[in-house]
């Protein structure tokens, strides 16, 4: 067993030699699709993008997530210190980009969370909690005017009204109440500056 070991420690590369390996490949390597590895990307994106629209809790991946596949596959053919990225490449990057999904407990469904992408699902919630704070600031101002705070009495109301009705907890839905009402107070008083 020791003798293996010695062996394989006798026939491993030097960080030097890597070193020098890598530098040569970014700088004499210039990989471009062939046609087959550049439609395999293309079907990729554009099947899992859709199939994740499809559903309501779906996060479509992002053409950064493509441009992630593409740089994937060219390190590989550079690796290869090939000027074509093959189908091969194309397809073990695509492997490779499904494995760091994986990794953040991620699939090609909810690929988008990583840029912000919402759900359906999640744009239906803020419009439905936005409505709730819309009617708030109109009840604000129809029975207080704009004073400089919030009527505690209103406050609590609303802040109740999101708990109930989207199933938040108290910090969550005085925290959404007080951003949501800060945009519409800016808005207001703009609009209301103008005059």
């Amino acid at each position: 067993m020791l003798r293996r070991d010695a062996e394989e420690e006798d026939q491993s590369i030097s960080d030097e030699l890597i070193n020098k390996y890598i530098a040569y490949a970014k700088t004499n390597v210039k990989p471009h699709f062939n046609d087959e590895a550049k439609a395999t990307l293309i079907d990729y994106y554009s099947n899992i993008r859709e199939e994740a629209k499809k559903s309501v809790v779906g996060k479509p991946i992002t053409p950064r997530d493509a441009e992630a596949m593409i740089n994937i596959s060219m390190a590989i053919a550079r690796i290869r210190l090939s000027e074509e990225v093959t189908v091969e490449d194309a397809a073990l990057a695509i492997e490779i980009y499904n494995e760091a999904l994986e990794s953040v407990d991620l699939d090609i469904n909810t690929a988008g969370a990583l840029s912000g992408v919402q759900s359906q699902e999640e744009k239906n919630e803020y419009i439905k909690a936005s409505g709730i704070v819309k009617d708030c600031f109109n009840n604000w101002i129809d029975e207080y005017g704009l004073s400089d705070e919030l009527p505690y009495e209103l406050e609590k109301d609303y802040t109740i009204s999101l708990e109930v009705e989207m199933g938040w907890n108290t910090d969550k839905a005085r925290a959404f109440l007080e951003r949501e009402l800060k945009e519409l107070i800016d808005m207001y008083t703009l609009k209301n500056s103008n005059r």
